[in-house]
């Protein structure tokens, strides 16, 4: 049986189901798809990008994300306090590693000084919108009501429509929006999310750590070297007695706190109250025990030294 070559090593169409003639097996086989960086899932991130204030600089930061295949939820630009340099707020969805490939990629920018990924950070989030709801003269009233008791208040109020201005953040921007779309909107426009980073106070429990381990380390100090500068006569006694009261002291406040979340709480709360607390009492009790043996064996010593000093004279 010849074969045709203009078949291609197909089998014509007019030969039967059954015919030996069957296409060539591929030269190799294909390669497996190449698994991609990240876990797929999407999220809300919110970038911040501070560039400098130039044409087109927005224009290639939004051709990046295009590129990288980014769909901008919302952007917000503005100038900061210098004239020449901008701040960019954008919120997009997309997986940790590629939108952290895609704020590389920014930075490389050459106009771009800074960009941030905010979104585990604790910030403050706030978003304006202008909502041109449709009222009548029965509603009215009920419609400045609700924008009142949504901290959001009225621009323009004329026939047939009231504009009302609400702020906050997106989720609850988008709260307002889907309560009053029963009474009809007419035009809604908002401006995008903008978010400034916040700064939180050092914990007390870590103060109190700090100042533990410092005690400690005096201390092991005062006893494996009692002989150190550090520690002199002088000094020795009123040191080692604040120490002392303020280790104790200390050490019951931990204990307490530790006592009364194990007996309060739920375990999982309880865990999470008592643990650091627990760390603290026993850097207390290591501190305590360290200035009392220092204290032992500098009575000891004070002892040795008045039994040859009487031995002497005798």
């Amino acid at each position: 049986m010849s074969s045709d070559p203009s078949s291609n090593g197909q089998v014509p169409a007019g030969s039967p189901v059954g015919a030996s003639a069957t296409a060539p097996a591929p030269a190799h086989a294909a390669p497996p798809p190449r698994a991609l960086p990240g876990s797929g899932e999407t999220r809300r991130h919110v970038l911040v990008a501070v560039v400098l204030n130039k044409p087109g600089v927005l224009n290639r930061v939004s051709s990046l994300m295009r590129a990288r295949n980014f769909n901008i939820d919302s952007l917000a630009v503005s100038h900061t306090d210098r004239d020449d340099v901008s701040r960019m707020t954008i919120t997009l969805h997309g997986d940790d590693v590629a939108v952290e490939q895609a704020a590389k990629q920014l930075y490389r920018l050459i106009d771009v000084l800074k960009v941030q990924d905010v979104t585990s950070e604790p910030t403050v989030e706030h978003e304006l919108a202008l909502v041109k709801i449709r009222a009548t003269e029965s509603n009215r009233d009920e419609i400045l009501r609700f924008v009142e008791l949504s901290r959001g208040r009225v621009v323009d109020l004329v026939e047939g429509s009231v504009i009302a201005e609400v702020t906050g953040t997106e989720s609850e921007i988008d709260t307002f929006v889907s309560l009053v779309r029963t009474y009809g909107i007419k035009e809604l426009v908002r401006t995008g999310a903008v978010v400034m980073a916040i700064v939180l106070p050092i914990p007390r429990t870590v103060l109190l750590v700090g100042l533990c381990l410092m005690l400690t380390f005096v201390a092991l100090a005062s006893f494996w070297a009692p002989g150190m500068a550090l520690l002199s006569d002088a000094a020795e006694d009123a040191g080692l007695d604040m120490a002392l009261a303020f280790a104790v002291s200390n050490l019951a406040w931990a204990l307490g706190h530790v006592f009364g979340a194990g007996v309060g709480g739920a375990v999982a709360d309880a865990t999470t109250d008592a643990v650091p607390y627990a760390a603290l009492a026993v850097l207390c009790a290591a501190t305590l025990a360290g200035l009392t043996l220092g204290r032992r064996q500098e009575a000891v010593r004070h002892l040795m030294a008045s039994r040859k000093l009487s031995g002497s004279s005798e």
